[in-house]
């Protein structure tokens, strides 16, 4: 129920109000009655009371400000959760592309008031500058989903940007994201050249297994087949909080695997070994053959 009439102020002049029951608080029994004024038109009025019926439906009628949130206090919420979803590394990475690129923008914003408009000027933004941008959009979407969940915001706005997408000019030369058979060759022979043996060790096995970088840093002797002439795959060295180094499972199950060896990588390794166990001795130190790591760990 709700009315609408025009009133003349003490100056003489004309505006609308509208008086509407809006309906009984649950927690006191009491109905809901409210008036507004000061409307230059009756559609003004109109919408007015439109807007306020939809905020009393939703439950916001009256809402006291402390309730709005700033992103920043609701990816702290969410962070503490998804910690305990993923490894320690992902979550490590996802925490720093948060507070590289999106909390410096979003952060001190209330989430409730960030707009579609805003984000889409992100997304157009960080298109031109990085390859992931998407992944900047995927990192607010979580946040308001999460928000969704808490019944803090009733959507997400990052649902209806239109996503950018990186354009390619004819004339920018493809960069070639590999070695050549006689480029890494020279490579190899450079780095047997000029580093440090174990160095090139690692980068013969690199090139030689094909494993990913954090899977021959986690790679231990008992982990080296020599008889059956390949390596186990089964952890990986990661970085954690704190920039720590610790060892965990293999980025999928299937990455769990055996990977063959050709004669010059073994026999390089096999040298590797004995360098590494008259290093070790020359300083008094201990190789530890089981449970230590290819290149660094001794007793």
């Amino acid at each position: 129920m709700a009315s609408i009439k025009k009133y003349t102020k003490k100056d003489g002049s004309t505006a609308w109000q509208f008086q509407t029951y809006l309906g009984v608080n649950e927690e006191t029994g009491k109905e809901v009655r409210t008036t507004r004024r000061n409307f230059k038109t009756k559609k003004e009025a109109q919408l007015a009371l439109s807007r306020l019926q939809v905020q009393y439906e939703k439950g916001e009628f009256n809402r006291p400000e402390k309730d709005s949130k700033t992103f920043q206090e609701i990816f702290d919420l969410w962070k503490e959760n998804y910690k305990h979803t993923v490894k320690e590394s992902t979550y490590v990475k996802a925490m720093n592309q948060y507070e590289v690129h999106v909390l410096p923008v979003f952060g001190k914003k209330k989430i409730d008031e960030i707009t579609v408009t805003e984000i889409q000027k992100f997304a157009n933004k960080n298109v031109k500058k990085f390859v992931k941008y998407r992944d900047f959009i995927t990192d607010i979407s979580r946040i308001f989903e999460f928000a969704i969940r808490l019944g803090i915001v009733d959507s997400n706005p990052t649902q209806r940007i239109t996503v950018p997408k990186r354009k390619e000019s004819v004339y920018e030369e493809k960069r070639l994201n590999y070695y050549t058979r006689e480029e890494l060759a020279q490579f190899l022979e450079c780095s047997k050249e000029q580093q440090p043996y174990y160095i090139y060790t690692f980068f013969q096995l690199l090139s030689a297994s094909g494993c990913r970088q954090g899977e021959l840093l986690g790679l231990e002797w008992d982990s080296v087949d020599f008889e059956n002439e390949c390596i186990h795959i089964v952890q990986t060295l990661a970085r954690g909080e704190n920039r720590r180094l610790y060892l965990e499972q293999p980025k999928t199950k299937h990455s769990k695997r055996d990977v063959s060896l050709d004669d010059e990588t073994l026999a390089v390794l096999k040298r590797w070994k004995m360098k590494q166990k008259e290093y070790l001795f020359q300083l008094g130190l201990k190789v530890k053959e089981k449970n230590s790591t290819r290149f660094f760990k001794y007793e």
